[in-house]
């Protein structure tokens, strides 16, 4: 325990959201690993959780009032114009979607700057985590399944991070901007633009997913059954053709083996509550956002031009992806931290 160095994992949950550093039930990592995992109250949890949903959707309150302050300004405008005057209806849509469009934007914003935050927060957990869980993998006797996790891994997270930066970002807002202009320019038709924008999200992360489980599982499969047989043929030609000593080298082993498994279960334990609250805190305040959408959109649809409604609709679209999203990369990341700690204990259990 002394020589395991956790200061960059330590420097990796301090550089977690606060919202999340305070759910966590330690940051000593060094008593997390004493006492063979984190000290968790699952029911405390979810109420925690809960709550703080809560306290989300009453701070994102404010924008359900002034969406519905715009569309009922709007309704009224249109209803206070001559009969016939297209063009007085027109200004008065004009404004109003104006206005919606800035509002809409400022949240999708929101939604965006806290999806690369958490998507650059959970990296860095990546990168402190996999090289100290490798480790220990290799310390328990899974040299083959660390050698090859290790790497893969490691690129699946730096792959992760680019796509979401370079690719799945701009897209997203590429079908908000698309959706919008499609509702303010009837005469130039965009709605399926914006379409194709998010099915190419949806089809990127369903790809990059299903490869993603393929590479893990087929490369899971192989390293802890050459691991295992390893570790016996090495226990069994140590007891037996080493004179006097062998038997207790051998016995040894197994206590280093099965302590380094306890280390590499209590640290796998610990990532993965980090990873699971650091997607689990940004996905609810986008859920509370969300919710506001819905709201708004079934609240305008007999009030106002259905105009406004597509718009809100089509901003509501892309945050329910970004959303998907970062949930996608959370798993993604999840999983990973669980194959590596898994094909540790199989590497174990088959020696």
């Amino acid at each position: 325990m002394e020589e395991l160095d956790l200061a960059q994992l330590e420097r990796a949950v301090q550089g977690l959201d606060a919202d999340v550093r305070r759910l966590l039930p330690s940051l000593d990592l060094r008593e997390v690993v004493a006492a063979g995992g984190p000290a968790l109250d699952g029911g405390r949890l979810v109420r925690e959780l809960a709550a703080y949903l809560m306290r989300e959707v009453v701070f994102h309150a404010r924008l359900l009032g002034q969406l519905l302050i715009l569309v009922v300004v709007g309704s009224v405008l249109q209803q206070l114009g001559p009969a016939g005057a297209s063009r007085v209806d027109e200004m008065a849509f004009l404004m109003v979607f104006l206005a919606l469009t800035y509002l809409g934007l400022q949240s999708f914003r929101e939604v965006i700057a806290l999806v690369n935050a958490s998507v650059e927060q959970m990296t860095g957990l990546m990168y402190a985590l996999l090289p100290l869980l490798a480790t220990l993998v290799a310390a328990a006797g899974g040299v083959t399944s660390a050698g090859l996790f290790h790497p893969l891994l490691m690129t699946t997270v730096a792959g992760v991070a680019v796509a979401v930066e370079r690719w799945i970002v701009p897209l997203l807002i590429i079908s908000a901007v698309l959706g919008l202009v499609a509702q303010f320019s009837q005469g130039f038709p965009l709605s399926r633009l914006a379409g194709l924008a998010r099915q190419l999200v949806t089809v990127g992360l369903g790809l990059a997913f299903t490869v993603f489980i393929g590479v893990v599982a087929v490369r899971g499969a192989i390293g802890p059954a050459v691991d295992g047989v390893a570790l016996r043929t090495a226990k069994f030609f140590t007891g037996n053709f080493v004179p006097v000593v062998g038997r207790m080298m051998a016995d040894a082993v197994e206590v280093v083996v099965s302590g380094s498994v306890l280390v590499k279960s209590a640290v796998g334990a610990f990532g993965l509550l980090a990873l699971l609250l650091a997607v689990v805190v940004p996905v609810l305040k986008i859920v509370a956002i969300l919710a506001i959408y819905k709201v708004v959109t079934a609240l305008m649809q007999p009030l106002c031009d259905d105009r406004l409604v597509g718009a809100l609709e089509g901003i509501g679209a892309s945050v329910a992806l970004a959303m998907v999203s970062l949930a996608t990369v959370g798993i993604m990341f999840f999983l990973s931290v669980t194959a590596l700690v898994g094909a540790g204990n199989v590497a174990v259990m088959l020696r």
